[in-house]
């Protein structure tokens, strides 16, 4: 598990210094889902990214600085998320941009009330190695980052997640049902209802969260 956490962040790492072939896709608040998504013509949602990510070898996103208010993708039933990864999106890391720091992403749902703006931010549901890496998620009604349905080898790590108010079996992070061996690790978490929630059968790794 914490092995694959390292290669996770070194593979990050690793991008900064690579050459030629695209490694990854980037997203800038001042960008356009008609370009092509590099460093100099980033996309501008992350549905285009996502989109892209499943049509290509390459599966890494990098989230540049900026505040992003993402449009609600509705799961069914009123159940509103940022971004929702299913099986097409297995093994694909969403980070923020190295050079601008944890935390310089900011992804805003827009909510004021438990009844207002998105209700989650990054949902998988049925996706296996996924890994959320550094992002900020504010001002949501339920949760930030939401995996199960058969989601194993989860990464939340390093993440700030603030500001949500529907305490109703939900939580900042929260890991249902099949989200085995999935690890949360170094997030910032803070004012909020509730902080991490799983419900059995899960195994999960918990380190080194800040709550407040």
């Amino acid at each position: 598990m914490f092995s694959r956490i390292l290669f996770v962040l070194l593979l990050i790492a690793a991008t900064l210094l690579s050459s030629g072939v695209q490694a990854q896709f980037y997203i800038g608040p001042n960008g356009s889902d008609t370009n092509s998504g590099t460093l100099n013509a980033p996309f501008a949602t992350f549905a285009r990214a996502q989109q892209a990510m499943q049509n290509s070898s390459v599966k890494t996103t990098y989230v540049m600085a900026g505040t992003y208010h993402p449009a609600a993708f509705d799961t069914g039933g009123g159940d509103t998320v940022a971004l929702y990864l299913s099986a097409p999106d297995a093994g694909q890391t969403w980070s923020y941009n190295p050079p601008d720091g944890y935390g310089s992403a900011i992804i805003d749902g827009g909510s004021s009330s438990a009844t207002t703006g998105i209700k989650t931010g990054f949902t998988i549901d049925g996706a296996s190695g996924v890994s959320v890496v550094g992002l900020q998620y504010q001002n949501f009604a339920r949760e930030f980052l939401h995996s199960g349905n058969n989601s194993p080898n989860t990464i939340f790590a390093y993440n700030i997640v603030h500001g949500n108010y529907d305490s109703n079996n939900t939580g900042g992070i929260t890991l249902w049902q099949s989200a085995q061996n999935s690890s949360v690790i170094g997030n910032v978490v803070y004012n909020i209802k509730l902080t991490v929630f799983w419900r059995q059968p899960v195994v999960v790794a918990v380190l080194g969260a800040w709550m407040g």
